[in-house]
């Protein structure tokens, strides 16, 4: 029989034990939680939104087989109005990429944010992926890194930096991407520095959070 002290020690224990983080710590997709950024590429300033709009079905065109309900972020122009959506494959380890739109699920869907479980962890993807109307070769290389501490509209927090080079397509149109994108615990996306390269040109992208809001618990 156990002892009452040795009982008494593990129950504080459990209770005591921090919750065990998930992706969606740093990646909410609660419905209602919005983000305004200000995004920069070369010359060109937009203000955008995101949106989490609650899970919609995800089904190949003409498909037999049932759908997959799967969370989407919608993003809005502020002057234009909407122009486009994600859905989301989530996990407690990760968050990939699993359709650009309702009718085309990705078959192998992408990582783009991943928990680590020590102070860094590497990891990759090889794989095809939808681009301008058709299929393109995504070769991905990784790197999320854990922050201490991520300054967010005048307040800290835990944060992780994702790095991820990939290589899209091949021959005369491969492009060469460099990401580095940094997720705030509770927050989500905060900041995100993009270059694109291909044979004669170089693009760059930036995105920074200007204002978030969080969806009802």
């Amino acid at each position: 029989m156990i002892s009452f002290v040795l009982a008494a020690s593990l129950s504080s224990a459990l209770v005591s034990a921090p919750a065990a983080e998930r992706a969606t710590d740093y990646f909410p997709l609660q419905k209602g939680t919005s983000w305004s950024y200000t995004d920069t590429a070369e010359r060109l300033n937009l203000q955008v939104e995101d949106r989490a709009e609650g899970e919609y079905e995800v089904k190949k065109e003409g498909s037999e087989e049932p759908g997959r309900m799967l969370p989407t972020i919608g993003t809005y122009d502020t002057r234009s109005g909407f122009m486009g959506r994600t859905f989301y494959i989530v996990s407690d380890k990760d968050i990939r990429v699993g359709a650009l739109s309702r009718s085309e699920p990705i078959v192998e869907p992408y990582p783009i944010m991943v928990l680590p479980l020590g102070d860094t962890e590497k990891f990759g993807y090889d794989g095809l992926v939808p681009m301008s109307g058709t299929t393109e070769r995504l070769v991905l290389d990784g790197t999320a890194k854990r922050l201490a501490s991520v300054k967010v509209l005048g307040n800290e927090y835990p944060g992780i930096e994702i790095t991820m080079d990939m290589k899209i397509g091949q021959g005369d149109l491969l492009l060469r991407v460099t990401q580095v994108a940094v997720y705030a615990k509770g927050i989500g996306l905060v900041s995100m520095q993009e270059t694109v390269r291909t044979e004669r040109d170089v693009t760059r992208r930036s995105r920074t959070l200007t204002a978030f809001k969080a969806g009802p618990t």
